[in-house]
């Protein structure tokens, strides 16, 4: 029977509380040990070495402060974490934990420890980026209309990291259409990606295999078949044959 543990305190950041007070976003900027701007893959469960039950987000990362392209080496599989999840028989839920949608655009602020990358502030740490006409917003994810940090152009938000922490974000991708983009980055995806992307790819690859060997594959059962009609027919002959053979005796 799963074993389900709710965790309703502060967690080991500090200010990863289950209870949210706003935040100004230039206080998040100078709090952060880093910024990305990316888009969402997907998430998978996992034990730390520590013992704690983590959830792992996948995100293609555009831009990025505070991260050296080193660290970045795999923009199409970067890793962020989350606490809670779930690891054989045993459940956790941490109220609070931001969600996300396949192919999501985000903006992230994160705090770094020994285990990696963490999302800062749980869901305060998360804002959707959104365009209306030609302009582009991101909205905060927990408080969308709060006057102090509800809603930035992200123009205005690249000018406040640059004065916060004397560097803005700096461009590691660029935006392209996203199969043109999964096609571009097919062959630097590490062999034991955990996140699907590999499966979509072969999958891609499938398709187009199928659609390429389709018309051969027709030809050549068109061939069978006119064999085995020829086989049949001459089968039939030879028995007619002999049977007209038998008859005139």
């Amino acid at each position: 029977m799963k074993r389900v543990v709710w965790f309703c305190f502060v967690f080991s950041f500090s200010g990863w509380a289950t209870t949210f007070l706003p935040i100004p976003i230039a206080r998040q900027i100078k709090e952060s040990d880093a910024i990305i701007q990316g888009r969402y893959i997907s998430s998978i469960y996992k034990k730390l070495p520590s013992g704690e039950i983590v959830t792992e987000h996948a995100f293609k990362v555009y831009y990025s402060q505070g991260i050296k392209k080193s660290v970045l080496r795999s923009f199409v599989n970067f890793k962020v974490l989350s606490p809670g999840g779930e690891w054989q028989e045993e459940s956790i839920k941490i109220y609070g934990t931001p969600k996300f949608q396949k192919d999501e655009k985000v903006v992230l602020f994160l705090a770094k420890n020994d285990q990696g990358y963490w999302i800062q502030n749980l869901s305060l740490g998360k804002y959707i980026l959104k365009k209306i006409g030609s302009n582009e917003i991101i909205v905060s994810s927990v408080f969308p209309y709060h006057p102090q940090m509800g809603q930035i152009s992200l123009e205005k938000f690249y000018q406040e990291v640059q004065q916060i922490k004397g560097i803005s974000l700096v461009e590691f991708m660029p935006q392209v259409n996203d199969q043109q983009e999964d096609l571009a980055v097919a062959s630097r995806l590490p062999a034991n990606n955990n996140y699907g992307i590999n499966e979509y790819e072969e999958d891609l690859k499938l398709n187009k295999e199928k659609v390429s060997r389709k018309p051969s594959q027709e030809s050549r059962e068109k061939n069978i078949s006119v064999w085995w009609l020829i086989i049949i027919l001459s089968l039939m002959g030879g028995f007619s044959s002999i049977l007209l053979k038998k008859n005139e005796r």
